[in-house]
């Protein structure tokens, strides 16, 4: 019983991928929108098949606009969550569909009861008789849509170009986030092991570990003198190291350990 729990916890903190930006929110809530009014003004489900096909046209893009809202304030809640916890699993995937649904189901039956719209049917009626049976449709468009989308804006993230500066103009680094595999302190400078045509090379920028934490959150700290890229783990190699692609054992302090373990890459 407990192995199957624990099996079901797993599963849920599993990772997923996540845009940085609201483009995709935007695309997606604007897909979702336009189909919900379509469907609604040309299948005329349940009692909107009373209404003209003039009215429908007049009143039924107000749900459209309802639906785009609550997507993009449920998606300001889910990005402020990502900046802090560096990760989106399926724990918060569900939690992000039962937020929107919830929301959405709330404006939506307003406007239903509104002077405008004149709805005859009870909360119970409108949720469980006209709300749900659209919305299980819609929700599998909408959860197609943010797979396609998130998937492939991890791709593109994973070869997004940034730019790592010392404290001379000289002292620059321009890789792409894949590439960079951790990041060292060594006195009044920093190692950036990255890797260049498949091996591993190491450049010296006289900078402080914390400016290059504080400018590349897809980097987390382990250890008082190192950065890792979580994409390079491999394992661990005890209770107090990892290792990584190519660069081997870094050393992990007790200070951050249990915050990896947070991860779910950094499960030992």
């Amino acid at each position: 019983m407990i192995g199957k729990i624990s099996g079901v916890v797993q599963q849920i903190d599993r990772r997923l991928p996540f845009p940085k930006n609201y483009t995709s929110h935007i695309v997606i809530a604007s897909i979702i929108s336009i189909w919900l009014v379509l469907f609604l003004i040309f299948i005329a489900p349940f009692d909107v098949r009373e209404l003209t096909f003039i009215n429908r046209l007049i009143l039924l893009p107000t749900y459209g606009i309802i639906t785009f809202i609550s997507y993009m304030v449920v998606s300001v809640a889910e990005n402020n969550l990502y900046a802090r916890k560096m990760k989106w699993t399926i724990g918060y995937e569900i939690v992000f569909l039962l937020l929107f649904n919830a929301l959405s189901l709330s404006g939506c039956y307003l406007y239903y009861q509104s002077n405008i719209m004149n709805g005859l049917y009870s909360f119970g009626e409108f949720t469980l008789g006209i709300y749900y049976p659209t919305f299980l449709l819609l929700l599998i468009l909408l959860v197609t849509l943010r797979w396609l989308y998130f998937q492939r804006d991890s791709k593109q993230s994973s070869t997004e170009q940034i730019i790592i500066k010392g404290a001379n103009k000289l002292d620059i680094l321009q890789t792409s986030t894949s590439n960079i595999i951790a990041v060292s302190s060594s006195d009044n400078y920093v190692i950036i092991h990255h890797i260049v045509n498949g091996e591993l090379q190491k450049k010296l920028l006289r900078t402080t570990l914390k400016k290059v934490e504080a400018q590349h959150a897809f980097l987390r700290r382990i250890h008082r003198s190192h950065l890792i890229n979580p994409n390079h783990f491999v394992e661990w190699n005890d209770a107090h190291s990892i290792n990584m692609t190519l660069l081997g054992s870094i050393p992990v302090s007790k200070t951050y350990k249990s915050v990896l373990f947070d991860d779910n890459v950094f499960t030992p």
